[in-house]
């Protein structure tokens, strides 16, 4: 099928569609159209924006204590172990993110091989690009 999204798993899956890399807010407006799918990417969208908070902070920390250490200040160990929790806690996060966006996508493509090869939809509104019109066939 050609408008399905496909699926590159490493430590964490990426997912493409027409050969370009989607972020989990261009996964969301494509499955917008399947309740089922849509449902699954908004709890893999929230696991995405908490290791993401987790992982920014975290890294900040530990950056913060490195640039402490190497201008021989004081870094407390209490503060860096704090960044290496908050690192460490992104991860199951991160992978849940994973799972969920994959079973989306599966429920997506699923649907997509089940969908009559005739129907067309014109839609008007957030595209991957921006705004703009959708013509769905």
């Amino acid at each position: 099928m050609p408008d399905t999204i496909s699926i590159m798993k490493n430590q964490v899956a990426h997912f493409y569609h027409h050969g370009k890399k989607l972020k989990p807010n261009n996964l969301m407006l494509l499955t917008k159209s399947n309740k089922e799918a849509y449902r699954e990417m908004r709890v893999a969208k929230g696991k995405h924006d908490a290791a993401g908070i987790l992982g920014f902070a975290g890294g900040f920390i530990i950056g913060w204590q490195f640039v402490n250490f190497i201008q021989k200040e004081s870094a407390p160990i209490g503060i860096t172990a704090v960044g290496v929790g908050a690192l460490i806690a992104s991860i199951p996060f991160s992978n849940s993110y994973s799972k969920h966006a994959t079973k989306a996508v599966r429920i997506y493509n699923s649907s997509l091989k089940n969908a009559p090869l005739e129907s067309q939809k014109l839609g008007f509104g957030m595209t991957s690009n921006g705004v703009g019109l959708s013509l769905t066939f």
